[in-house]
């Protein structure tokens, strides 16, 4: 095996697989990327047997051949080289490869490439187009429930296609994410749950389109430079819309960036592990509060759109911020209850397409 790639080139392919090389070690060939060449095209593969990844990249090839290389390392490795080098990969004997580009120099010892875990491919089946603008923007609503793994976040966000376009919901049993971008699909409706690691490769892919198909065990996401494969989870999503309230009338309508603004004045004072904050609603006026008895205490106010009786509610006020920075509108509509059930809050807007239901804390 033997080519030629610049490390501009390499280097941006070989960053897209490190989420996925097994950095525990439990396996070493995990911690490899597979280097396979063929004709002027190189494909890498890196699994966790969980999820998998391709991409191609075209090169200079002067002989066929592959070679599994410690992941970590080969990146590594590219990146040192100078800006612009042009990076000669020569395998020189089974199981040893050496870099050479400008000055620099190094030698890799791989392991045998028939040791890599084997990729699944889709059967022959039906494919649909799924525009990347949509799915990058359901991802960015429900990625940072996902953040912090706990035992109610069902290994990743419910995905679901309809003729009428995608949903994706998720939850962390604390709060709840549901959005919604429309599009027609010639499609029976389907839902799977998409792990959180996928969903964190799908962010990352550029372009205008990916196919989608799936089989008994695996979901696959292709596109002219990445195939991206996840197993199925075999876990059954709760029942996510009985969890959206839809009789709370109290109703406060606010300038986004203005709370954004005062929570994160307020949380200076809040405690690390609850991030406390008590939302005062008042006519037209809401005010925060946050007390920590080894630091002291904070006030803000600002002014709302809201005209019901008084109530007050506590919040994570980490909970509220996410929700806030995910957004691009000027306004928010909290609907509310009481201090003590679930509020819905979402976008003031006609169009009903995102939603975010957080439970309040118990004074």
């Amino acid at each position: 095996m033997k080519f030629n790639v610049k490390k501009e080139l390499i280097l941006k392919e070989l960053s897209l697989l490190q989420s996925i090389v097994e950095k525990r070690n439990t396996m070493p060939i995990l911690s490899s990327i597979l280097f396979e060449c063929s004709g002027n095209k190189l494909n890498l593969y890196a699994t966790d047997l969980e999820v998998s990844i391709r991409v191609s990249l075209d090169i200079t090839s002067y002989s066929d051949g592959k070679i599994a290389l410690p992941g970590k390392k080969i990146f590594e490795a590219v990146k040192s080289f100078k800006e612009g080098a042009e990076i000669e990969f020569i395998k020189e004997e089974e199981g040893k490869i050496v870099l050479r580009g400008d000055s620099t120099q190094f030698i890799l010892f791989g392991l045998p490439p028939d040791d890599f875990p084997e990729i699944p491919v889709p059967s022959q089946g039906e494919f649909i187009d799924i525009p990347l603008k949509i799915l990058s923007s359901l991802v960015e609503k429900v990625d940072y429930i996902l953040a912090q793994e706990t035992r109610f976040s069902f290994g990743g966000a419910l995905f679901r296609i309809l003729p009428s376009g995608i949903e994706m919901v998720a939850t962390d049993g604390n709060r709840l994410s549901y959005s919604k971008e429309s599009e027609k699909f010639d499609i029976e409706e389907f839902e799977v749950i998409l792990p959180k690691k996928l969903l964190t490769e799908l962010s990352k892919i550029e372009g205008d389109f990916l196919k989608f198909t799936h089989d008994v065990n695996n979901l696959y996401f292709i596109s002219e430079e990445i195939y991206l494969i996840s197993r199925k989870v075999d876990v059954k999503f709760p029942p996510w819309r009985s969890a959206i309230p839809t009789n709370n009338k109290k109703i406060a309508v606010i300038d986004r960036e203005e709370l954004k603004d005062s929570i994160k004045r307020v949380s200076i004072f809040s405690s690390e592990k609850g991030r406390a904050i008590k939302f005062s609603f008042k006519e037209n006026i809401l005010q925060l509060r946050a007390f920590n008895p080894e630091l002291g205490e904070a006030f803000d106010q600002i002014s709302i759109n809201y005209n019901d009786e008084p109530i007050e509610i506590i919040f994570n006020s980490s909970y509220i911020i996410d929700f806030l920075n995910s957004l691009n509108c000027e306004k928010v509509r909290f609907e509310m209850m009481d201090f003590e059930k679930p509020v819905l809050i979402r976008p003031e807007q006609e169009e009903i397409n995102y939603l975010y239901v957080v439970a309040p804390i118990k004074p």
